[in-house]
């Protein structure tokens, strides 16, 4: 799936997606390995050290990644 990255308030936060089903999610200089299960519709994510998964629905546009949060709000990650 690659990199995607999204900038708040000059905060980056970004995801990077192998095709292994690994990845890492980076922010504020810190980055966190994880694993991912993806039906096309979820993304299913485990972040290390965490025992209980977070899932995301998404799609893709163009170059955005469009991630449901938990709040029910769409976040558009710009492909990198």
């Amino acid at each position: 799936m690659g990199t995607w990255e999204y900038n708040q308030s000059g905060a980056v936060y970004a995801y990077s997606f192998k095709d292994d089903k690994t990845g890492l999610y980076s922010v504020y200089g810190s980055e966190i390995p994880f694993t991912y299960e993806d039906d096309g519709q979820k993304v299913t994510i485990l972040y290390n050290g965490s025992t209980a998964a977070s899932a995301f629905e998404y799609k893709i546009e163009g170059n955005k990644l469009i991630i449901k949060d938990s709040f029910g709000n769409d976040v558009e990650y710009v492909k990198k």
